[in-house]
């Protein structure tokens, strides 16, 4: 937890006292960092600015910081992932790391070989998927707001809500001999990207994909895990981006 989020006040400027109550923040607190009075910890306003705080007063129930510093966050990359649902566990990982690489929406659809019952896990209620976006956002360390996240009953569905939300489309897949590098993707205008559940897509599924408009796209020669996919394409991304808007300062 690299930033304390503050979730109980609209505003925060500097000079405000906070209250802070939420169980996992406070044993956070008093278990790991064990911070003395006075000491200075970095925290965020969710929907906000990215704070710094000295620590007035904590017990086993509550926080006081003292607010001493906002600082602008920065906005979400307008990135879509589409992630046909796996098991539950591995979307938590999903939700959590993409929330905290600054991914602008999940959506989560059914694939013809994902378990319809992983729908209805108890993970996809609001409250649980607010509170892993919350813990990925404590790791980032800047951003402040939670991403979209969208669930769509099949790949039909999904397509129709694609129809009406324009952007670059990429559908990752190990039968493409295109890697990141060999498309024509710009940075500066909004990218979506397709993954498959754990079983992966069927042949009839990635055509329906490409004959929507989707570029293919092989993400690596290893067949990854879909959570290890999420992140390692998230890296190779920022990688690009990278070269493209600094390329003498790269190695």
């Amino acid at each position: 937890m690299n930033r304390i989020p503050v979730v109980n006040k609209k505003y925060c400027q500097t000079g405000d006292i906070v209250d802070i109550r939420e169980e996992l923040v406070v044993q956070h607190l008093n278990n790991i960092l064990k911070p003395h009075m006075g000491d200075n910890l970095k925290g965020f306003q969710i929907g906000g600015d990215l704070l710094e705080f000295e620590l007035i007063d904590l017990t086993k129930k509550n926080a006081k910081v003292r607010i001493i510093k906002t600082i602008k966050s920065i906005p979400r990359y307008e990135i879509d992932f589409a992630i046909g649902v796996s098991r539950p566990q591995t979307m938590k990982k999903i939700i959590e790391h993409l929330s905290a690489c600054g991914i602008k929406r999940i959506i989560v659809f059914k694939a013809e070989l994902s378990e319809k019952s992983y729908l209805q896990s108890k993970i996809f209620d609001q409250s649980q998927m607010n509170h892993l976006s919350l813990l990925g956002m404590c790791q980032s360390g800047q951003f402040t707001t939670l991403p979209e996240i969208i669930i769509k009953e099949n790949v039909h569905a999904y397509m129709k809500w694609d129809f009406d939300n324009p952007a670059q489309k990429f559908l990752l897949s190990l039968n493409s001999r295109k890697m990141l590098n060999n498309t024509g993707i710009n940075f500066k205008r909004k990218m979506r990207f397709v993954f498959g559940p754990e079983r992966g897509l069927t042949t009839d599924e990635e055509e329906y994909f490409l004959q929507n408009d989707y570029e293919d796209l092989k993400l690596s020669n290893i067949i990854l895990r879909v959570e290890n996919a999420v992140i390692s394409l998230m890296g190779q991304i920022e990688l690009m981006k990278t070269i493209k808007q600094k390329p003498d300062e790269i190695l």
